[in-house]
């Protein structure tokens, strides 16, 4: 029931209570449970704690040589899928450094293009999820320096 809770919840951005339902189901029940380690990561990844969602992504990629234990409800839709969110997030990840680093050295041309190419490994967003504010954030800042205004 909990993660039938947590499937719903997510289907209706409510991401703070997916990611708590798929908390307990990890923590009490199954900590193995593929379909809850995926809500977690997508939980995490849009709230924009791209390091935590990695980590969920892992554990839920571990989980998965075990194919046995998907259960198919259309959040995860197998091994590919899962590999696919752990490439998705992994390039936001390595995009947001590159971009941060690009402002840090003072290279704001670099960082806007970067932001961008950042803000494009992520879509599909929704306009109201933390990580879409935080990418489109770094891309502001970029812009600003660069003097694009």
């Amino acid at each position: 029931i909990l993660l039938a809770r947590a499937v719903a919840f997510f289907s209706l951005d409510r991401l703070e209570e997916a990611v708590e339902a798929a908390t307990i189901v990890i923590t009490q029940i199954d900590d193995s449970n593929i379909d809850a380690l995926v809500i977690l990561a997508k939980g995490h990844y849009l709230a924009g704690d791209i390091e935590d969602a990695l980590i969920e992504c892992q554990k839920a990629l571990t989980s998965t040589l075990d194919e046995s234990k998907l259960q198919g409800n259309g959040v995860v839709g197998g091994v590919a899928a899962v590999n696919q969110l752990y490439k998705k997030i992994c390039n936001v990840a390595r995009t947001l450094i590159l971009t941060e680093h690009a402002i840090q050295d003072g290279n704001y041309e670099q960082a806007c293009t970067l932001s961008s190419q950042t803000i494009y490994a992520a879509e599909p967003l929704a306009q109201s999820s933390p990580l879409y504010r935080k990418l489109y954030l770094a891309k502001s800042e970029a812009n600003f320096y660069a003097s694009n205004y």
